[in-house]
């Protein structure tokens, strides 16, 4: 039995440069050191804050939790003032501190996961351990072993 071409000729000329492109050796090198999650999870994890999956939300609960999401993970917790802001709700200055503190707060976790991913670190950590293993060792363990007298 003959099957058809999955893709007509068109759509594949079309999307052929596209997958060239995300096929390229430089995006696989990322992918390397195990660092695979990307920044769309992030976005989920805002996004189903507002419209959690274990509950049922209308279509428009969802878009409006996109919206917001999106405002938030490019802007920070700020942006949900200036959206309040134009819906002309008064915002009190708890509010601006929190956001802040907020924002501040996800920037310095942000900070922490990128140095940990960075080759110093690793580095840092390895010669950390060997120096840990290297304080286990006592005077005694140094004068006794198999052959020492002879």
């Amino acid at each position: 039995m003959q099957h058809d071409p999955r893709l007509n000729q068109e759509v594949a000329e079309k999307i052929w440069p596209i997958y060239e492109e995300l096929s390229r050796e430089d995006l696989s090198e990322r992918c390397l050191g195990g660092y695979t999650q990307n920044a769309n999870e992030s976005l989920n994890s805002i996004i189903w804050k507002f419209a959690p999956k274990h509950l049922h939300s209308g279509p428009e609960t969802v878009e409006i939790a996109a919206w917001l999401g999106g405002c938030i993970f490019n802007e920070g917790y700020l942006s949900i003032l200036w959206i309040m802001q134009l819906l002309e709700i008064q915002i009190g200055e708890h509010s601006f501190e929190y956001a802040t503190f907020v924002n501040k707060r996800r920037e310095n976790k942000q900070d922490i996961r990128r140095k940990e991913m960075t080759h110093e670190a690793r580095k840092a950590r390895k010669r950390a351990q060997f120096d840990e293993e290297d304080d286990d060792i006592t005077v005694e363990d140094m004068l006794y072993g198999p052959g020492i007298a002879e």
